[in-house]
């Protein structure tokens, strides 16, 4: 169940005003690559919960282990992710991302979906190029209420 308190100032408020009340997983990891066990797993949760939407969530820079030397860039991992997408059947014009990672942005723009750019502290300097950058860009999620 999904703890409020642990998500985004208005995160809540912006997705109950759209009555967004979706069964919605998430599958995060590295990626590194992803690969058909990454798929069948993902097919098999989304079937197996009856998921109305599954993301796939490529970590940048995962908090809980380094990465080896020559592991493609978080851009790379995502274009491979998206990839892995619409072998799904999942087109990028459908998919919406929000994202801190000015390198995460571009490369979901560049792969034709929507982004949308978050403010977050842990970036400093990036705004002018998140705002060139990305679809639309807020400091909280409520603006978009």
């Amino acid at each position: 169940m999904l703890s409020y308190d642990k998500c985004r100032p208005f995160s809540r408020d912006f997705t109950e005003k759209r009555g967004w009340a979706l069964k919605i997983g998430i599958y995060g990891g590295t990626f590194n690559p992803i690969h058909l066990g990454h798929m069948e797993a993902a097919k098999f949760a989304a079937a197996y919960l009856k998921l109305d939407k599954l993301l796939l969530i490529p970590a940048g820079i995962p908090p809980h282990k380094a990465m080896d030397a020559g592991t493609p860039e978080p851009d790379l991992r995502l274009a491979m992710t998206d990839l892995a997408a619409q072998a799904l059947g999942v087109p990028p014009r459908e998919c919406v991302l929000f994202d801190d990672s000015l390198a995460a942005c571009k490369a979901a723009k560049a792969a034709g979906m929507t982004v949308v750019g978050v403010w977050d502290e842990g970036f400093p300097g990036v705004r002018a190029d998140m705002r060139e950058v990305c679809d639309q860009y807020i400091e909280s999620f409520g603006e978009l209420l």
